[in-house]
């Protein structure tokens, strides 16, 4: 599994208003893979979405993340992407930074 922009940078953003973006996960592995679960590290202030759960070889599809700031100053908010490859449980990691103003 792969993100090409793994350390996404929201920049400066106003506390209490949310922020909606999207980041492309692609399978880059020979097999096909199966999304179980999206965990999102603060679930009060961060949701994580997508269309469908299965992967083909190759195959890339929209992570869709809401964030809406509860605390103000520099921010790091992770992403955890369960899924199973050949049989396998496995995670990957998503990081994404904001500078959160009053």
């Amino acid at each position: 599994m792969l993100i090409e922009n793994n350390n996404y940078q929201l920049g400066n953003i106003k506390y209490d208003v949310k922020k909606e973006f999207e980041v492309i996960i692609k399978n880059d592995s020979d097999f096909d893979i199966v999304i179980t679960k999206l965990k999102p590290g603060c679930g009060s202030c961060t949701t994580a979405n997508i269309k469908k759960a299965e992967l083909a070889k190759g195959e890339e599809i929209p992570l869709k993340v809401t964030y809406k700031p509860n605390t103000s100053g520099l921010v790091e908010k992770l992403v955890t992407i369960h899924y199973k490859e050949n049989n396998v449980d496995k995670n990957y990691h998503f990081i994404f930074k904001a500078n959160v103003f009053l």
